[in-house]
Order: structure tokens, then C-alpha cells, then sequence
């Protein structure tokens, strides 16, 4: 027995489309909220840019909760899938990512939306607490050394330069106070 196009649209296949109910519905979004913000807390804590962008740690919120609602929707209806593979297939983005870590925490919010629409609840919560914790303990150990060293380096060109001797000319050390050279060091 060969099955055609035609069989496929006869048969109730597109007929068997099940529904998102409500208690899901608000659950998801509700987790995809609370980890959302993990992510944006995470990221606040590991940031070691020139400028920091709040807006984009907004931007993670909204990403994991318009994940978990476009899977949802995706899930419950096959024709709705099939257009919305068509219909993200031609999205461009064209802003830069400056930041190799911001690719990370676009990655993990995408992921955990996935998850959490996907209902694998226990997954979603117990991978973002991991990628959390090594994110914080390795992030943070090379920004720590990394600026020691800058603040090291500026302090022995600062005292070794003989025009900077002058008291009428010191400034106490502060990131303000360095030259831009040495700003982007840190």
C-alpha cells in the first residue's frame, strides 16, 4: 500500500492537531521567566566588555520566553511548524556580536525555551544551574587575573614615565584616569 500527497490531506492527519492548554501554557512561560532571569543575572555578573548593554540582558529574558512560546505553538499543529520553518528560514540577523561569550548566552536562552516548551522541566532547571555555576567560576577567575594584571601593568608605566613625577600632574590611579590604551586591557 503506497501512500500519496493526496492520502496524506484526506486522512485526518491535519485534523489531529492537539491543543496547548492553559495550565501548560502558563507554566512554561512562567519558568521560561524565572530562568530567563537566571541567565540575565548570570550575565550581569560575568560581562567584562568595554559597554555593558542592559538592553541586551532584557533581550535574554524576552528570547527564552519567545522560544518557549514559538515551540509550543509549533508543537501543537504540524501545518503551523512547516510555516514557521519557512518563515524563520529567511530571517537575517545583522547586528555583530562583539562579545564571543554573548554567543553563549543567546545559545543557553534558545535552549532553555526548547526545553521548557519541549516539557522537560527538570533538564531546563538542573542544566542552567550547571552552566550557571561554570560560567560564574571560570568567567570570573579569568576577569580577576586579567585585570590584576592590567592594574599591574598601568601602575609600573605610570611610575616609570618622567613627566607623570610632576605632583601638579598625578591623579590617583582609577579606570577614568588611564589612557585609553590601557582601558581596554581591563
Amino acid at each position: 500500500m503506497t501512500l500519496t500527497f493526496q492520502d496524506i490531506f484526506k486522512s485526518s492527519f491535519l485534523e489531529n492537531m492537539s491543543g496547548v492548554s492553559l495550565l501548560d501554557m502558563a507554566l512554561a512561560l512562567t519558568l521560561a521567566f524565572g530562568i530567563g532571569l537566571f541567565i540575565f543575572l548570570v550575565y550581569q555578573k560575568t560581562y567584562q566588555g568595554v559597554m555593558y548593554s542592559s538592553s541586551f540582558g532584557v533581550t535574554l529574558i524576552a528570547l527564552t520566553m519567545i522560544t518557549t512560546l514559538v515551540i509550543l505553538a509549533v508543537t501543537s499543529n504540524v501545518v503551523l511548524s512547516l510555516g514557521m520553518v519557512g518563515a524563520l528560514s529567511i530571517v537575517r540577523f545583522r547586528a555583530a556580536i562583539k562579545e564571543p561569550l554573548d554567543i553563549t548566552f543567546l545559545f543557553w536562552a534558545i535552549a532553555v525555551g526548547i526545553v521548557l516548551a519541549a516539557g522537560l522541566i527538570p533538564l531546563a532547571a538542573i542544566g542552567s544551574a550547571v552552566i550557571g555555576v561554570v560560567l560564574l567560576v571560570f568567567v570570573n577567575r579569568k576577569a580577576h587575573v586579567a585585570t590584576n594584571d592590567a592594574i599591574a601593568a598601568a601602575i609600573r608605566i605610570r611610575l616609570t614615565r618622567k613627566d607623570d613625577a610632576m605632583p601638579s600632574r598625578f591623579h590617583p590611579l582609577s579606570a577614568e584616569n588611564l589612557p585609553l590604551r590601557y582601558r581596554f586591557a581591563m
